[in-house]
C-alpha cells in the first residue's frame, strides 16, 4: 500500500492574536508544520504535500523534499485545500492532517492508513474522547463503529452537542474516491467555504464504508488555533520529550523545570539538574551533568562533562570538560578534552587544545590555545581594533599571568610566560617571558 500525506497549512491563525503565520509558531523549538511533516516522514508517507497560503514561504520549515501547493484564492475551506493537493492518482491512501497539530504520532497515521486498506473504506475518521469537547466537531457513529456524520459544534442539535466523541481532524481516504468526491462538496450557505467533513455524507450516499479510529491519547489531537492551545501543546510535548529521556536512562532531577527541544540527544547516565534548557540540535554524551540553570543551544557536549549554571551556544566540548559556574561559551568555540573554564569566563570563536585551564573573570575571543596552557584570571584577548577582529595564538604549555592583556594579532610561543598585568603588544617567542606595560621580552 502506498500513502500520501496531505498537510493543510494555509490557515491565517487570526485567533493567535500575534503576528506571523499560524503554522510557523513554535512548539519545542520547531515550527508547528515541521512537527507534522516529520510525523508524515516517520510514518512512511510519500509524497508529502503541504497546502499553503501564497503569502507564506514554508520551504525552510518543511524541507526541499516536500511538495508545496497553494490554496486557491477563490475557493475556501478544507475541502478546497485538499482538492488543490491533487492526490487522486498519487497513492492508494491519502492521509489528511492539519499543520497546527504537532503532537500527532507516526503510529496513529500508520494505524489509520492500514485500517483504511484492510477495510477497503472510503474514509477512516480519527476521533478522541473528550469530557469537555467545547467547539470541536462531534463524530456521530452507529453501534458498529461506522461513522454517519461529522457535525460542527455550532450546527449540532442538543443530542449531538452532548456527544463526547470529537473529530480529531485526522482522516485517511481512498485516494481515488476522494479525488472524485471533493469537487462534489457544496459550499456552506453560512460561510461560503467547502468543508472536508462533508465528504462523510457523500461516502454514506455512495454506500462506501466510513469507519472510525479511536485516538486514545487526546493530546495528539491538540490543534494550536489560539495561544492557549499552543501553550497546551508545548506542555504536552515537553512531557513527551522528558519521558523519552527518562526511558533512555537520563536522570531529570526536576522534570517540570527541564526544557527540551525536539531532536535533542542525551546519553545514558547523564543528569539534567533543575532549570536546564537544551535547545536546537544539542547533543550530550554519556555520564555528563548539566545544570542547574544551564542553557545549551546547538551545542555538542562529550562524555563526562560538567556544565554548571552556564550557557553554551553553537560550540563543542570534548570529553570531561568542566564549565562554570556562570561561564558563557559563545558561537564557534571548540574546547578540547579535560579542559576547565572557570566562573565568569567568556569565550568566542576560541579553539582550545587538551587540558587547557582558563580561570575566572576572563574574555578570550578569536583565540587558539595549545595543549596544557594555563590562562590566569582576568586575562583578555583584545581582539577588536575598532575596524576588524584579529586572532591571538597561545602555544602549548604557555602560562598567561593574571590580568594579562593580549593585543591581537599576537602570538605567545610554546612554554612562554607573561607576568601578571602584562600588556602584550608583540609576539612572545617560545620559552620567553613578557613583563610590564607594554610588555618587554626577557629570558
Amino acid at each position: 500500500m502506498t500513502c500520501t500525506a496531505v498537510i493543510l497549512a494555509a490557515g491565517r491563525g487570526v485567533r493567535m492574536a500575534a503576528s506571523g503565520p499560524k503554522v510557523l509558531h513554535r512548539v519545542a523549538g520547531w515550527p508547528l508544520v515541521t512537527h507534522v511533516v516529520a510525523t508524515a516522514r516517520e510514518a512512511g508517507c510519500d509524497p508529502i504535500v503541504v497546502v499553503a497560503s501564497p503569502e507564506v514561504d514554508l520551504r525552510e520549515a518543511v524541507g526541499e523534499d516536500v511538495c508545496i501547493v497553494e490554496q486557491p484564492a477563490d475557493d475556501y475551506g478544507t475541502a478546497a485545500a485538499a482538492q488543490a493537493a491533487g492526490v487522486s492518482q498519487c497513492s492508494d491512501t491519502a492521509v489528511v492532517m492539519f499543520g497546527d497539530s504537532p503532537l500527532l504520532t507516526a503510529q496513529t497515521v500508520r494505524e489509520m492508513a492500514d485500517l483504511r486498506d484492510e477495510r477497503d473504506a472510503a474514509i477512516v475518521v480519527g476521533w478522541t474522547q473528550a469530557p469537555a469537547p467545547g467547539d470541536y466537531g462531534r463524530v456521530v457513529m452507529s453501534d458498529d463503529g461506522s461513522v454517519q456524520a461529522i457535525v460542527e459544534a455550532a450546527d449540532a442539535d442538543p443530542a449531538t452537542h452532548a456527544l463526547t466523541s470529537c473529530n480529531s481532524g485526522l482522516m485517511a481516504f481512498d485516494a481515488e474516491w476522494l479525488g472524485a468526491a471533493l469537487p462534489r462538496v457544496p459550499r456552506s450557505p453560512a460561510t461560503g467555504e467547502r468543508y472536508l467533513t462533508a465528504v462523510v455524507e457523500l461516502a454514506v450516499a455512495d454506500e462506501r464504508r466510513v469507519v472510525s479510529h479511536l485516538i486514545a491519547d487526546d493530546a495528539e489531537t491538540i490543534g494550536c488555533d489560539d495561544l492557549s492551545r499552543l501553550a497546551d501543546a508545548e506542555q504536552a510535548m515537553q512531557n513527551r520529550l522528558r519521558q523519552s529521556l527518562l526511558a533512555r536512562g537520563v536522570q531529570l532531577r526536576d522534570p517540570a523545570t527541564t526544557y527540551l527541544h525536539r531532536g535533542v540527544a542525551v546519553g545514558a547516565g547523564s543528569v539534567l539538574l533543575p532549570g536546564t534548557s537544551l535547545e536546537g540540535a544539542t547533543s550530550i554524551g554519556a555520564g555528563s551533568t548539566i545544570g542547574p540553570n544551564s542553557r545549551l543551544i546547538d551545542a555538542t557536549v562529550g562524555d563526562g562533562c560538567d556544565v554548571e549554571s552556564s550557557r553554551v551556544s553553537r560550540s563543542s566540548l570534548g570529553d570531561r570538560v568542566v564549565v562554570g559556574p556562570f561561564a558563557h561559551v559563545r558561537d564557534g568555540c571548540d574546547i578540547g578534552p579535560d579542559s576547565r573554564l572557570g566562573s565568569q569566563t567568556e569565550l568566542k570563536a576560541a579553539k582550545l587544545g587538551n587540558g587547557v585551564h582558563v580561570h575566572h573573570f576572563g574574555y578570550l575571543g578569536d583565540v587558539e590555545i595549545g595543549d596544557g596552557a594555563n590562562i590566569g584570571a582576568g586575562t583578555v584577548t583584545c581582539n577588536f581594533d575598532g575596524t576588524a577582529k584579529h586572532r591571538t595564538v597561545i602555544g602549548a604549555e604557555a602560562f598567561i599571568g593574571s590580568d594579562t592583556m593580549l593585543i591581537a594579532p599576537v602570538t605567545v610561543g610554546e612554554g612562554a610566560r607573561t607576568s601578571a598585568s602584562a600588556v602584550v603588544t608583540r609576539d612572545v617567542p617560545p620559552g620567553m617571558l613578557a613583563v610590564g606595560i607594554p610588555a618587554r621580552i626577557r629570558r
